[in-house]
């Protein structure tokens, strides 16, 4: 006999969560994340189930940090964090984008190219330098590295990079394979990028190509009382989520009269994914009137053709749920700047457009199959069609967005730096139902926002600048896969479009923060020569229209939720001290939710009989740890022998479905990790990590998960809280030979 499974989306949505990543800035780049104030008088319920926006789930990429712009970046060789383990594309928290103008840094890099980054020694990349710069002109030679260690893991890069006259190529390659160290789990990646560039005169121009494919597999919340009969036991087994995605552009860079610059983009590229969850505890069983068949209860339960299933006489059975994209996305950009003199005074101007279109199709099909005694998806019966969350659908998409910018900053004094602008955004999306079974799905809607910004930076003494600016920013529902030209472009959602029946509210951000950057060049200690440099940032940033993944008991979709509100404190300091340079970073966040709504949340021990929740204003976001602190030490031993470790401590946090603050919190933890980097010759680096040195056991992540279905390890579970939990200690050793 089988018991419900109810909110069954929200571990798996929350599968690969990352949480808020503490990453200090770098000097050009003081930043903040986003939220929003205004509450509703009273609680708005989330549509129910047939609208399957009843259960909500993290934000995608998190408030205020848009997904990455296509696929600019190389981080080839970056090692995971032990915390960020694969399968679904939907991480945990609030990235901290780089505060702007438009297109334009409030605090110029030159301006504070002397207070330096403060940075933390982690993984390959750390290691090793930056990843490759993408071009001929900039990158000469080749290179090959490899990396391998605990659970499988192997990974390796190749690049070369070169000049012929006038022209520069640039190539390289990578494969990222790990097997995982829970059950049912594993990644795999690989990625190829080209450059091919052109100078002639004051001209450039390249042509681009990038191409990733991926597939994750497992690594799943499961229920704390499995977690603790064995911590690499998953259920709902196989659940994966894989990507293929194309992208080439063709850039250009000209140098005109009178101090100005031009540059122009044109990009193409096609995306797919597939996404597949196992969901145990399927709600059929044998017909009372007729065994061999079966039912919902007591109603038939159908197939695709119509034809009502017949029943194979299993103890317990489960859902397979597919989606898949596919996404055709093109664009185009071009600006222009003028450095020069107004009024005598140092000044730079930019001005520019930017448009990005999308078609895409979705599908949506969920099958019923037989479940095993641990947990799997057994053999596959067919696809179903019953309502609301069990019927096919098949739904397309076209999004088209528009940008229109213009910045100014002005040296006003040698000291003072001011700079203003604004973007008008326009964003149409029409979405459409391809089946004829679900008319929500059709629908036209267009917004329109126009973002100011403005900001200063003042050098109050040399070694001294405070700074601080305000700026909005609009996000509006995307095709998954979009590529957009711009990270400010409103195509930038959070989180993308996938198979939704509404089309949600333009959200706006709007960021404040306020700051102060110092270095002090030559502390004078008595043992080494010294040098400090610091920041420190109060930052808020209010959300309208906050976006939501919502889960429901069959598919996600979208839902506006109200009013956000992230607030708090950036610290950082970095000193060397002769051969020893030790790196401090916290954040202070305080996130909470500023309107009332009810969220359809039964798993919540405080659900009304309805099963639903209602959240308040001053609940606090789920999986927003309020402390985080990175502590990293580097010690060049030798010129050749450089040994470092880090150490990363993060407060607890409310679990995902419990936005009322309810069920307590997933404690927080400390994890420490080493490294050493060796360089044998000019040719040869050898090096090794160690990542959880100590095998501290903690959980990166919370959600909510039914214990109705069969857990044969932990039979009679009754507690619905789910973790993801971190990997255990991993040791990987590798080498780098530069030609």
């Amino acid at each position: 006999m089988n018991t419900p499974s109810r909110s069954p989306w929200l571990p798996f949505l929350l599968a690969a969560s990352v949480p808020l990543a503490l990453t200090m800035g770098r000097a050009d780049a003081a930043s903040a994340p986003p939220e929003s104030t205004a509450s509703s008088p009273t609680p708005s319920p989330i549509p129910g189930p047939d609208s399957a926006s009843n259960t909500l789930a993290p934000p995608s990429f998190g408030p205020g940090e848009p997904p990455p712009s296509g696929a600019s970046d190389l981080p080839m060789m970056d090692l995971p964090k032990t915390e960020a383990g694969p399968v679904f594309p939907i991480p945990i928290g609030a990235g901290e984008p780089d505060f702007k103008i438009s297109n334009t840094r409030v605090m110029p890099g030159p301006a504070l190219a002397a207070i330096g980054p403060v940075s933390v020694l982690d993984g390959f990349d750390a290691l090793l330098g930056a990843p490759p710069l993408p071009n001929g002109f900039t990158y000469h030679g080749a290179e090959i590295g490899l990396m391998g260690g605990s659970y499988g893991r192997t990974q390796g890069l190749v690049q070369a990079g070169g000049l012929m006259g006038d022209f520069a190529l640039f190539g390289a390659y990578s494969d990222v394979k790990d097997d995982g160290w829970q059950q049912h789990a594993g990644a795999r990646m690989r990625q190829a990028h080209g450059d091919l560039g052109w100078r002639n005169g004051g001209n450039e121009y390249h042509v681009i190509l990038h191409s990733v494919s991926s597939m994750n597999k497992g690594a799943l919340l499961s229920p704390v009382e499995l977690i603790a009969a064995d911590q690499t036991a998953q259920l709902n087994y196989p659940s994966s989520f894989g990507t293929d995605s194309t992208h080439i552009k063709f850039t250009g860079s000209y140098a005109l009269n009178d101090g100005w610059t031009a540059e122009s983009k044109l990009s193409f590229g096609k995306f797919k994914s597939k996404q597949v969850i196992t969901l145990g505890g399927a709600l059929v069983n044998d017909c009372p009137s007729n065994p061999a068949l079966l039912c919902s209860g007591t109603t038939p339960y159908m197939d695709i053709h119509g034809n009502q299933f017949s029943s194979p006489g299993a103890d317990y059975y489960a859902y397979k749920q597919t989606l898949t994209s596919e996404t055709t996305a093109w664009g185009a950009a071009a600006s222009a700047s003028n450095r020069g003199q107004l009024m005598g005074r140092l000044n730079n101007f930019t001005m520019g457009v930017d448009y990005n279109r999308a078609r895409a199709r979705a599908s949506y099909r969920q099958n019923i199959g037989t479940m095993t005694e641990d947990g799997g998806y057994g053999t596959d019966l067919g696809v179903t069609d019953s309502p609301p969350v069990g019927r096919p659908e098949d739904a397309s998409a076209i999004a088209n967005y528009v940008g229109l910018y213009a910045t100014d900053s002005i040296d006003v004094t040698d000291k003072l730096k001011v700079a203003f602008g604004g973007r008008f955004s326009y964003s149409n999306v029409e979405s459409r139902d391809l089946r004829g079974t679900r008319p929500s799905f059709n629908e036209n809607r267009t917004f329109t926002h126009f973002a100011p910004s403005l900001g200063a930076t003042y050098a109050l003494t040399p070694g001294l600048i405070a700074y601080g600016g305000y700026s909005e920013t609009a996000r509006v529902l995307a095709p998954s896969g979009t590529f957009c030209e711009d990270r400010e472009s409103a195509c930038n959602s959070v989180p993308p479009w996938f198979v939704s029946d509404t089309i949600t509210d333009q959200s706006v951000y709007r960021t404040y923060k306020i700051g102060l950057r110092g270095q002090l060049p030559n502390l004078g200690l008595p043992i080494a020569g010294a040098q400090l440099a610091w920041n420190a940032a109060l930052y808020r940033t209010d959300i309208s229209d906050y976006t939501y993944v919502a889960a429901s008991t069959g598919r996600p979709s979208l839902a506006n939720v109200g009013t956000v509100r992230r607030q708090g404190v950036k610290l950082g300091a970095e000193m060397v001290v002769g051969a020893v340079t030790t790196s401090v970073g916290y954040i202070y966040t305080d996130a909470r939710f500023q309107s009332s709504f009810s969220l359809f949340q039964p798993l919540n021990t405080s659900a009304d009989a309805n099963g639903y929740i209602h959240v308040k204003p001053g609940n606090v976001l789920p999986n927003e740890p309020k402390h985080q602190l990175v502590v990293s030490m580097k010690t060049n031993v030798t010129p050749k022998w450089v040994v470092g470790t880090s150490l990363r401590a993060v407060s607890s946090s409310y679990y995902f479905g419990d936005e009322i603050n309810a069920m307590g919190k997933v404690p927080g933890y400390v994890v420490a990790s080493f490294n050493f980097q060796y360089r044998i010759d000019n040719h040869w680096d050898v090096f090794g990590i160690v990542e959880n040195a100590f095998n501290t056991r903690y959980a990166v992540t919370g959600g909510l998960a039914s214990t109705s279905q069969h857990i044969s390890l932990a039979p009679g579970a009754t507690d619905s809280r789910a973790q993801g939990i971190g990997q255990p200690r991993s040791i990987y050793v590798g080498f780098r030979y530069k030609f």
